[in-house]
This record gives structure tokens, C-alpha cells and sequence, in this order.
């Protein structure tokens, strides 16, 4: 029976580490958009890199069979929205002074095609990088191995599944050059 229950509770809570799924508890009661700044500190008690300025809009959904404290590092001065969700069978860094809309989606983890009897064969994971500056729009999802560049714009709605130029508008499904951004600091 005991053996029974342990099947059943791993594949109900299948893609959640244990820990984060009873610290998420903690922070149930606190409603998006406010006390973020003790969310935040929450974060960082639970073991999470999070750097100095930076605050987070809403609890973030971590899913993967890592211990998101092993993968996620976010940089200071960031703002992260609220939805975001961060799939951490990979690494996921925010550099500093980044901004991440709504609804964003880091995918660290795919498959490699499989055979006929199953496509989705074996699980490969690739780190996602965002550089310090960038500034990822809402509805965002970007696939794994993907780096985005210094002070770039990922514009809303956008698939990224390449690397972003440092200093560069991207946008659409999949995400293409839009135009280069100045380099110059506005006054």
C-alpha cells in the first residue's frame, strides 16, 4: 500500500521539487501584486539568488525535477512580473537591471526526436541566458539554449529560439531581427 501511494504521489506531483512545492504554501496567501517586496525576501530565505533592487510581481511557477534554488539566478534591480513561469531542468540567469513582462515562459528542457512508437524520445536541456539590460515582453516564450543579449528588447508575443544580439529589437513567432537599438544612454 505505502509503495502504492509513493507511485501516486510522484506522478501527481510530477515536475515539482518537494521543497518548492511546500515553501509555495508559504507564499499562497499573498496576492500578486502586493507585499513584493516581502515575497521577495520569502524568495531569498528559500535559498533563491536574487540580487539587491530586484523585485518579483507574483509567486513564479517552478517546474522541473531540480531544485530551482540549483538553477535560477536573477540579477539586481530586475523586475519579474507576474505570471512567469521558469522550467529549471537547465540553468536560467537574469542579468542585472533586466525586465520580464507577463506571462513569460523560460524552457530549459526537449526532446530528441524518438522513433515512431514514441516522437518524443529522450529529455536534452539547454541553460537560458539573459544579459543585463534586456528587457523580455509579455507572452515571451523562449526556448532552451537561447541567450539574449545585452540591452536587448524581446518584443511581445514572441517565440525566441536563437540567440538575441546584444542591443537589438526582436519580435514575432519565431523571433526575427526587427531593427538595431541605439547604443547611446537617453537623457
Amino acid at each position: 500500500m505505502r509503495d502504492k501511494l509513493r507511485d501516486i504521489a510522484g506522478t501527481e506531483f510530477a515536475g515539482m521539487h518537494p521543497a518548492w512545492m511546500l515553501f509555495r504554501l508559504l507564499l499562497a496567501p499573498l496576492p500578486p501584486g502586493a507585499f513584493i517586496r516581502v515575497r521577495t525576501r520569502l524568495l531569498r530565505l528559500y535559498g533563491l539568488s536574487i540580487g539587491r533592487g530586484t523585485v518579483i510581481l507574483g509567486t513564479p511557477t517552478f517546474v522541473g525535477a531540480v531544485d530551482p534554488r540549483r538553477q535560477v539566478r536573477i540579477g539586481e534591480r530586475c523586475m519579474v512580473n507576474w505570471p512567469v513561469y521558469f522550467d529549471v531542468n537547465d540553468k536560467i540567469v537574469l542579468g542585472a537591471q533586466v525586465d520580464v513582462g507577463h506571462h513569460a515562459v523560460f524552457i530549459t528542457a526537449s526532446h530528441i526526436i524518438g522513433g515512431t512508437h514514441s516522437r518524443a524520445g529522450d529529455l536534452q536541456t539547454k541553460p537560458i541566458l539573459v544579459e543585463h539590460g534586456a528587457w523580455i515582453g509579455a507572452c515571451v516564450t523562449i526556448l532552451p539554449g537561447v541567450t539574449i543579449g545585452a540591452g536587448s528588447i524581446v518584443a511581445a508575443g514572441s517565440v525566441v529560439v536563437k540567440d538575441v544580439m546584444p542591443n537589438t529589437l526582436v519580435g514575432g513567432v519565431p523571433a526575427r531581427l526587427i531593427r538595431n537599438l541605439d547604443v547611446a544612454e537617453p537623457e
